[in-house]
Protein backbone atom coordinates (compact mmCIF):
# COMPACT_ATOMS: atom_id res chain seq x y z
CA UNK A 1 0.00 0.00 0.00
CA UNK A 2 1.49 3.57 -0.95
CA UNK A 3 1.09 6.45 1.06
CA UNK A 4 0.10 9.52 -0.50
CA UNK A 5 1.95 12.99 1.11
CA UNK A 6 0.65 16.26 0.75
CA UNK A 7 1.12 19.60 1.91
CA UNK A 8 -1.44 21.55 4.29
CA UNK A 9 0.52 25.20 4.21
CA UNK A 10 -2.37 26.58 2.98
CA UNK A 11 -5.36 24.87 5.67
CA UNK A 12 -5.61 27.46 8.63
CA UNK A 13 -7.66 25.43 10.46
CA UNK A 14 -6.24 22.30 11.52
CA UNK A 15 -9.30 19.52 11.00
CA UNK A 16 -8.95 15.55 10.93
CA UNK A 17 -11.95 16.16 9.18
CA UNK A 18 -10.85 18.27 6.44
CA UNK A 19 -7.47 16.06 6.22
CA UNK A 20 -10.24 13.11 5.34
CA UNK A 21 -11.60 15.20 2.82
CA UNK A 22 -8.80 15.84 1.14
CA UNK A 23 -6.89 12.53 1.13
CA UNK A 24 -10.16 10.70 -0.59
CA UNK A 25 -10.35 13.63 -3.07
CA UNK A 26 -6.87 12.64 -4.38
CA UNK A 27 -7.32 9.21 -4.17
CA UNK A 28 -10.75 9.49 -6.34
CA UNK A 29 -9.06 11.81 -8.56
CA UNK A 30 -5.66 9.62 -9.19
CA UNK A 31 -7.62 5.96 -9.49
CA UNK A 32 -10.71 7.09 -11.96
CA UNK A 33 -10.01 8.99 -15.08
CA UNK A 34 -12.03 10.13 -18.05
CA UNK A 35 -15.28 12.01 -17.98
CA UNK A 36 -17.80 9.59 -17.31
CA UNK A 37 -16.45 8.87 -13.70
CA UNK A 38 -16.31 12.33 -12.70
CA UNK A 39 -19.78 12.35 -11.65
CA UNK A 40 -18.92 9.26 -9.34
CA UNK A 41 -15.60 11.45 -8.02
CA UNK A 42 -18.24 13.93 -7.40
CA UNK A 43 -20.41 11.86 -5.91
CA UNK A 44 -18.16 10.12 -4.26
CA UNK A 45 -16.80 13.20 -2.59
CA UNK A 46 -20.55 14.63 -1.71
CA UNK A 47 -21.51 11.69 0.52
CA UNK A 48 -17.83 11.94 2.23
CA UNK A 49 -18.87 15.33 3.00
CA UNK A 50 -21.78 14.46 4.70
CA UNK A 51 -20.31 11.05 6.52
CA UNK A 52 -17.75 13.04 8.32
CA UNK A 53 -19.32 16.83 8.25
CA UNK A 54 -17.84 20.06 6.95
CA UNK A 55 -17.05 21.88 10.25
CA UNK A 56 -14.03 22.68 11.52
CA UNK A 57 -13.32 20.62 15.03
CA UNK A 58 -11.99 23.64 16.27
CA UNK A 59 -13.88 26.07 18.27
CA UNK A 60 -15.06 28.91 16.54
CA UNK A 61 -13.58 31.32 19.72
CA UNK A 62 -10.13 29.61 19.80
CA UNK A 63 -7.81 30.97 17.47
CA UNK A 64 -5.86 29.83 14.68
CA UNK A 65 -2.97 28.31 15.39
CA UNK A 66 0.65 29.22 13.20
CA UNK A 67 1.54 27.26 10.64
CA UNK A 68 3.34 24.21 11.05
CA UNK A 69 7.13 25.41 9.93
CA UNK A 70 8.92 23.89 7.54
CA UNK A 71 11.15 20.51 8.77
CA UNK A 72 8.56 19.66 11.23
CA UNK A 73 5.60 17.30 10.64
CA UNK A 74 2.14 18.22 10.92
CA UNK A 75 1.54 16.43 13.34
CA UNK A 76 3.93 17.46 15.56
CA UNK A 77 3.61 20.85 15.19
CA UNK A 78 -0.16 20.70 15.96
CA UNK A 79 0.45 18.12 19.41
CA UNK A 80 3.06 21.40 20.12
CA UNK A 81 -0.12 23.76 19.48
CA UNK A 82 -2.67 21.84 21.36
CA UNK A 83 -0.16 21.05 24.28
CA UNK A 84 -0.01 24.55 24.82
CA UNK A 85 -3.93 25.29 24.27
CA UNK A 86 -4.40 22.57 26.87
CA UNK A 87 -2.39 24.25 29.40
CA UNK A 88 -3.68 28.04 29.18
CA UNK A 89 -7.14 26.44 28.95
CA UNK A 90 -6.58 24.13 32.44
CA UNK A 91 -4.85 27.66 34.42
CA UNK A 92 -1.46 26.45 33.40
CA UNK A 93 0.84 28.98 35.23
CA UNK A 94 1.45 32.21 33.24
CA UNK A 95 4.66 34.33 34.26
CA UNK A 96 3.34 37.10 36.90
CA UNK A 97 4.29 40.16 34.88
CA UNK A 98 1.75 39.09 32.40
CA UNK A 99 -0.80 38.51 35.10
CA UNK A 100 -0.45 42.22 36.35
CA UNK A 101 -2.06 44.23 33.03
CA UNK A 102 -2.76 48.06 32.97
CA UNK A 103 -6.04 49.23 33.12
CA UNK A 104 -6.81 52.07 30.83
CA UNK A 105 -6.53 54.69 33.14
CA UNK A 106 -3.10 53.73 34.23
CA UNK A 107 -2.12 53.66 30.88
CA UNK A 108 -2.95 57.29 30.53
CA UNK A 109 -1.33 58.37 33.80
CA UNK A 110 1.78 56.75 32.50
CA UNK A 111 1.52 58.60 29.53
CA UNK A 112 1.46 61.47 31.94
CA UNK A 113 4.24 60.44 33.58
CA UNK A 114 6.37 60.35 29.76
CA UNK A 115 4.63 63.48 29.03
CA UNK A 116 6.55 65.30 32.36
CA UNK A 117 9.64 63.32 31.63
CA UNK A 118 10.07 60.94 33.50
CA UNK A 119 10.26 57.04 33.22
CA UNK A 120 9.04 53.53 34.31
CA UNK A 121 10.42 50.15 33.59
CA UNK A 122 8.58 47.83 31.77
CA UNK A 123 6.75 47.90 28.38
CA UNK A 124 4.13 50.15 29.00
CA UNK A 125 1.84 46.71 28.96
CA UNK A 126 2.33 45.70 32.90
CA UNK A 127 2.15 47.62 35.58
CA UNK A 128 5.64 48.96 36.88
CA UNK A 129 7.75 48.43 39.72
CA UNK A 130 9.61 52.05 39.20
CA UNK A 131 8.56 55.40 38.67
CA UNK A 132 10.98 58.20 38.24
CA UNK A 133 9.86 61.66 38.60
CA UNK A 134 13.58 62.93 39.96
CA UNK A 135 15.57 63.16 37.40
CA UNK A 136 17.17 65.34 34.62
CA UNK A 137 15.01 68.41 36.08
CA UNK A 138 11.46 66.55 35.94
CA UNK A 139 8.89 67.61 38.67
CA UNK A 140 5.55 66.20 39.02
CA UNK A 141 2.35 68.46 39.98
CA UNK A 142 -0.26 67.76 42.12
CA UNK A 143 -2.30 65.88 39.80
CA UNK A 144 0.57 63.17 38.72
CA UNK A 145 1.06 62.99 42.71
CA UNK A 146 -2.31 62.41 43.58
CA UNK A 147 -2.23 58.85 40.54
CA UNK A 148 0.45 57.58 41.84
CA UNK A 149 -2.12 55.38 43.97
CA UNK A 150 -3.36 53.90 40.93
CA UNK A 151 0.02 52.03 40.88
CA UNK A 152 0.42 49.81 44.11
CA UNK A 153 2.96 47.49 42.90
CA UNK A 154 5.22 49.85 43.08
CA UNK A 155 8.41 49.02 44.66
CA UNK A 156 10.59 52.08 43.52
CA UNK A 157 9.60 55.51 43.91
CA UNK A 158 11.73 58.86 43.35
CA UNK A 159 9.63 62.27 43.20
CA UNK A 160 10.68 66.15 42.89
CA UNK A 161 7.50 68.13 42.86
CA UNK A 162 6.88 71.25 41.88
CA UNK A 163 3.37 73.40 42.77
CA UNK A 164 1.60 70.56 44.89
CA UNK A 165 -0.12 70.43 48.11
CA UNK A 166 0.56 68.24 51.08
CA UNK A 167 -2.91 66.57 51.11
CA UNK A 168 -1.72 65.00 47.77
CA UNK A 169 0.67 62.84 49.15
CA UNK A 170 -1.77 60.92 51.35
CA UNK A 171 -1.66 58.82 47.86
CA UNK A 172 1.59 57.61 48.93
CA UNK A 173 0.17 55.77 52.16
CA UNK A 174 -1.99 53.35 49.74
CA UNK A 175 2.14 52.62 48.48
CA UNK A 176 2.45 49.77 51.10
CA UNK A 177 5.24 47.58 49.05
CA UNK A 178 7.73 50.62 48.61
CA UNK A 179 11.13 49.38 49.26
CA UNK A 180 13.03 52.98 47.80
CA UNK A 181 11.28 56.34 48.11
CA UNK A 182 13.12 59.72 47.27
CA UNK A 183 11.31 63.12 48.04
CA UNK A 184 12.33 66.04 47.21
CA UNK A 185 10.99 69.78 47.73
CA UNK A 186 7.56 68.10 49.03
CA UNK A 187 6.05 70.55 51.32
CA UNK A 188 5.31 68.15 54.04
CA UNK A 189 5.07 68.46 58.21
CA UNK A 190 6.62 66.11 60.17
CA UNK A 191 2.93 65.02 60.83
CA UNK A 192 2.64 64.61 57.02
CA UNK A 193 5.89 62.80 56.46
CA UNK A 194 5.15 60.06 59.89
CA UNK A 195 2.14 59.20 58.44
CA UNK A 196 3.81 58.27 55.11
CA UNK A 197 6.40 56.29 56.86
CA UNK A 198 3.98 54.28 59.22
CA UNK A 199 2.40 53.26 56.08
CA UNK A 200 5.29 51.49 54.18
CA UNK A 201 7.00 49.24 56.68
CA UNK A 202 8.98 47.79 53.83
CA UNK A 203 11.42 50.99 53.02
CA UNK A 204 14.83 50.24 52.51
CA UNK A 205 16.47 53.22 51.15
CA UNK A 206 14.65 56.47 51.89
CA UNK A 207 16.25 60.13 50.41
CA UNK A 208 14.38 63.29 51.95
CA UNK A 209 15.96 65.99 50.05
CA UNK A 210 15.18 70.38 50.32
CA UNK A 211 11.72 69.31 52.33
CA UNK A 212 11.86 72.18 54.60
CA UNK A 213 8.57 71.44 57.15
CA UNK A 214 10.95 68.36 57.96
CA UNK A 215 12.43 68.72 61.66
CA UNK A 216 13.78 66.19 64.06
CA UNK A 217 11.02 65.18 65.09
CA UNK A 218 10.52 62.77 62.24
CA UNK A 219 13.39 60.39 63.25
CA UNK A 220 11.54 58.36 65.39
CA UNK A 221 8.67 57.22 63.05
CA UNK A 222 11.88 55.33 61.50
CA UNK A 223 11.72 52.73 63.97
CA UNK A 224 8.83 51.51 62.22
CA UNK A 225 10.92 50.69 59.18
CA UNK A 226 12.86 47.64 60.32
CA UNK A 227 14.33 47.02 56.86
CA UNK A 228 16.06 51.04 56.43
CA UNK A 229 19.48 50.45 55.31
CA UNK A 230 20.35 53.60 53.62
CA UNK A 231 18.79 57.04 54.74
CA UNK A 232 19.89 60.20 53.05
CA UNK A 233 19.09 63.65 53.93
CA UNK A 234 20.34 66.19 52.04
CA UNK A 235 20.01 69.92 52.18
CA UNK A 236 17.33 69.54 55.22
CA UNK A 237 18.50 72.91 57.00
CA UNK A 238 16.03 71.84 59.98
CA UNK A 239 17.33 68.86 60.77
CA UNK A 240 20.05 69.04 63.37
CA UNK A 241 22.39 67.12 65.87
CA UNK A 242 19.88 65.78 67.65
CA UNK A 243 18.59 63.50 64.62
CA UNK A 244 21.92 61.66 64.53
CA UNK A 245 21.24 60.76 68.36
CA UNK A 246 17.96 59.77 67.18
CA UNK A 247 19.66 57.63 64.57
CA UNK A 248 21.01 54.98 66.26
CA UNK A 249 17.51 53.21 67.03
CA UNK A 250 17.60 52.22 63.25
CA UNK A 251 19.49 49.07 64.22
CA UNK A 252 19.46 47.93 60.38
CA UNK A 253 20.96 51.35 58.91
CA UNK A 254 24.07 50.44 56.92
CA UNK A 255 24.44 53.72 54.80
CA UNK A 256 24.12 57.22 55.99
CA UNK A 257 24.03 60.43 53.78
CA UNK A 258 24.03 63.90 55.85
CA UNK A 259 25.85 66.65 52.71
CA UNK A 260 24.69 70.17 53.35
CA UNK A 261 22.09 69.82 56.38
CA UNK A 262 22.74 73.44 57.28
CA UNK A 263 22.18 73.06 61.23
CA UNK A 264 24.74 70.64 61.53
CA UNK A 265 27.73 72.00 63.26
CA UNK A 266 31.17 69.79 63.97
CA UNK A 267 30.52 68.34 67.37
CA UNK A 268 27.40 66.71 66.50
CA UNK A 269 29.24 64.74 64.23
CA UNK A 270 30.71 62.52 67.66
CA UNK A 271 27.47 60.90 67.72
CA UNK A 272 28.66 59.25 64.58
CA UNK A 273 30.81 56.79 66.66
CA UNK A 274 27.19 55.38 68.07
CA UNK A 275 26.50 54.16 64.36
CA UNK A 276 28.74 51.21 64.82
CA UNK A 277 26.90 49.44 61.84
CA UNK A 278 27.48 51.79 58.96
CA UNK A 279 29.77 51.15 56.12
CA UNK A 280 29.07 54.16 53.91
CA UNK A 281 28.98 57.77 54.86
CA UNK A 282 28.39 60.49 52.36
CA UNK A 283 29.15 64.45 54.03
CA UNK A 284 29.39 67.63 52.53
CA UNK A 285 28.67 71.63 53.48
CA UNK A 286 31.02 73.92 55.71
CA UNK A 287 30.80 72.27 58.53
CA UNK A 288 32.56 69.31 57.23
CA UNK A 289 36.53 69.96 58.33
CA UNK A 290 39.84 68.37 59.33
CA UNK A 291 38.51 67.70 62.29
CA UNK A 292 35.32 65.83 61.41
CA UNK A 293 37.32 63.66 59.09
CA UNK A 294 39.51 62.97 62.11
CA UNK A 295 36.34 61.20 63.63
CA UNK A 296 35.34 59.51 61.08
CA UNK A 297 38.76 57.85 60.56
CA UNK A 298 38.30 56.44 64.43
CA UNK A 299 34.58 54.86 63.04
CA UNK A 300 35.34 51.33 63.50
CA UNK A 301 33.28 49.73 60.34
CA UNK A 302 33.08 52.20 57.64
CA UNK A 303 34.57 51.15 54.53
CA UNK A 304 33.28 54.17 51.83
CA UNK A 305 33.35 57.81 52.02
CA UNK A 306 32.29 61.04 50.54
CA UNK A 307 33.28 63.90 51.35
CA UNK A 308 31.58 67.36 49.16
CA UNK A 309 32.10 70.99 49.21
CA UNK A 310 33.87 70.49 52.44
CA UNK A 311 36.14 73.09 54.00
CA UNK A 312 38.75 70.70 54.64
CA UNK A 313 42.53 71.65 53.95
CA UNK A 314 45.79 69.32 52.10
CA UNK A 315 46.22 67.90 55.30
CA UNK A 316 42.56 66.24 55.28
CA UNK A 317 44.15 62.64 53.90
CA UNK A 318 46.38 62.63 56.15
CA UNK A 319 44.28 62.63 58.87
CA UNK A 320 41.94 59.73 57.29
CA UNK A 321 45.35 57.81 56.97
CA UNK A 322 46.27 58.42 60.68
CA UNK A 323 44.07 55.46 61.77
CA UNK A 324 46.08 52.73 60.03
CA UNK A 325 42.40 50.44 60.56
CA UNK A 326 40.21 52.88 58.96
CA UNK A 327 43.03 53.15 56.17
CA UNK A 328 43.46 49.46 55.74
CA UNK A 329 39.75 49.20 55.39
CA UNK A 330 38.82 52.29 53.25
CA UNK A 331 37.45 50.71 49.93
CA UNK A 332 35.55 54.15 48.36
CA UNK A 333 36.92 57.21 48.15
CA UNK A 334 34.57 60.17 46.74
CA UNK A 335 35.83 63.78 47.03
CA UNK A 336 34.15 67.06 45.46
CA UNK A 337 34.39 70.42 45.13
CA UNK A 338 36.92 70.46 48.06
CA UNK A 339 39.42 73.25 47.29
CA UNK A 340 41.80 72.60 49.79
CA UNK A 341 42.81 69.25 48.66
CA UNK A 342 45.99 69.50 45.59
CA UNK A 343 48.08 67.17 43.75
CA UNK A 344 50.48 67.14 46.97
CA UNK A 345 47.84 66.45 49.26
CA UNK A 346 46.95 63.36 47.32
CA UNK A 347 50.19 61.23 47.56
CA UNK A 348 48.65 59.86 50.78
CA UNK A 349 46.28 57.72 48.61
CA UNK A 350 49.47 54.91 48.54
CA UNK A 351 48.07 54.33 52.56
CA UNK A 352 44.55 52.57 50.90
CA UNK A 353 45.96 49.65 49.97
CA UNK A 354 42.08 48.31 49.29
CA UNK A 355 41.03 51.04 48.01
CA UNK A 356 38.35 50.52 45.02
CA UNK A 357 36.92 53.61 44.06
CA UNK A 358 38.39 56.93 43.50
CA UNK A 359 36.31 59.98 42.70
CA UNK A 360 37.71 63.58 42.22
CA UNK A 361 35.16 65.49 41.10
CA UNK A 362 35.57 69.28 40.74
CA UNK A 363 38.90 68.77 42.61
CA UNK A 364 41.67 71.45 40.82
CA UNK A 365 44.53 68.48 40.16
CA UNK A 366 46.76 68.22 37.23
CA UNK A 367 47.18 64.55 37.93
CA UNK A 368 50.84 65.12 39.34
CA UNK A 369 49.97 62.82 42.22
CA UNK A 370 49.50 59.76 40.10
CA UNK A 371 53.09 59.62 39.24
CA UNK A 372 54.65 59.10 43.00
CA UNK A 373 51.93 56.26 43.04
CA UNK A 374 53.61 54.33 40.64
CA UNK A 375 56.28 55.14 42.10
CA UNK A 376 56.50 53.80 45.88
CA UNK A 377 53.57 50.95 44.56
CA UNK A 378 55.47 48.17 45.17
CA UNK A 379 52.44 46.18 43.25
CA UNK A 380 49.51 47.31 40.95
CA UNK A 381 46.61 48.57 42.85
CA UNK A 382 43.37 46.70 43.08
CA UNK A 383 41.67 50.05 41.51
CA UNK A 384 38.65 49.42 39.12
CA UNK A 385 37.10 53.07 39.36
CA UNK A 386 38.96 55.99 38.62
CA UNK A 387 36.79 59.34 38.03
CA UNK A 388 39.12 62.81 37.45
CA UNK A 389 36.35 65.47 35.93
CA UNK A 390 36.67 68.83 35.56
CA UNK A 391 40.34 68.82 36.56
CA UNK A 392 43.56 70.05 34.56
CA UNK A 393 44.97 66.40 33.80
CA UNK A 394 47.08 65.86 30.51
CA UNK A 395 48.19 63.27 28.43
CA UNK A 396 51.84 62.98 29.70
CA UNK A 397 49.97 62.87 33.84
CA UNK A 398 47.96 59.61 32.58
CA UNK A 399 50.32 57.86 30.50
CA UNK A 400 51.34 54.91 33.31
CA UNK A 401 47.83 54.37 33.86
CA UNK A 402 47.96 50.95 32.17
CA UNK A 403 50.97 50.11 34.94
CA UNK A 404 49.14 51.72 37.90
CA UNK A 405 45.68 50.95 37.85
CA UNK A 406 45.95 47.30 35.41
CA UNK A 407 42.87 46.01 36.94
CA UNK A 408 40.15 49.49 35.58
CA UNK A 409 36.94 48.92 34.83
CA UNK A 410 35.57 52.64 34.71
CA UNK A 411 37.88 55.45 33.83
CA UNK A 412 35.52 58.66 33.48
CA UNK A 413 37.78 61.97 32.26
CA UNK A 414 35.35 64.03 31.07
CA UNK A 415 36.21 67.91 31.38
CA UNK A 416 39.85 67.59 31.18
CA UNK A 417 41.17 69.61 27.94
CA UNK A 418 44.65 68.60 28.52
CA UNK A 419 43.67 64.94 27.22
CA UNK A 420 43.62 64.25 23.48
CA UNK A 421 43.90 61.16 21.19
CA UNK A 422 47.69 60.43 22.14
CA UNK A 423 46.03 59.27 24.94
CA UNK A 424 43.93 56.73 22.98
CA UNK A 425 46.76 54.43 23.00
CA UNK A 426 46.91 54.57 26.55
CA UNK A 427 43.50 53.40 27.39
CA UNK A 428 43.89 50.59 24.37
CA UNK A 429 46.34 48.89 27.00
CA UNK A 430 43.99 48.77 29.78
CA UNK A 431 42.53 45.52 28.70
CA UNK A 432 39.77 45.30 31.94
CA UNK A 433 38.29 48.47 30.80
CA UNK A 434 34.67 48.58 29.74
CA UNK A 435 33.36 52.03 30.55
CA UNK A 436 35.29 55.05 29.80
CA UNK A 437 34.14 58.57 29.09
CA UNK A 438 36.32 61.06 27.07
CA UNK A 439 33.04 63.97 26.74
CA UNK A 440 34.67 67.56 26.74
CA UNK A 441 38.09 66.14 26.73
CA UNK A 442 40.50 67.22 23.61
CA UNK A 443 39.72 63.97 22.02
CA UNK A 444 38.16 64.00 18.46
CA UNK A 445 35.48 62.15 18.45
CA UNK A 446 35.05 60.85 22.16
CA UNK A 447 31.28 59.04 21.13
CA UNK A 448 33.40 56.43 19.33
CA UNK A 449 35.38 55.61 22.85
Amino acid sequence: MTTTKCSLQSVEYRSPHLLTRYLLTRYLLTQWSGVSHFVAVAGAFLGACLLVGCQPDRPADRAPTSLPTQGRSVEAADGAADGAADGAADGAAVPAQQAVGLSEKQRGLLQRVTAAGGRFDGDGDVAPTMIDLASDRVFADDGLVRSLAEFPELRRLRLAVANTTPDAFRALESLTQLTELYLQGAPLTDQDLIRIVKAIPTLERLTLRRLNGITDAVLPALAHCPRLKTLALIEMNEVSGATLSEIKSVESLRALDLRNCGKLAGDDFHHLMQLDQLVELKLGGPAINDDVLSLVAQHPSIRSLTVEDAEVSGECLQRLVAEPAFAARLRTLSLARCFGISDEALSALDQFPQLESLALRNIFVTGAFLAPLREMKPQPAPLKTLIVTRGFLTDDAIAGLPDLFPQLIRLDLRGNAGITDASLAVFDQLTALRELHLEETGVSDPTTQ
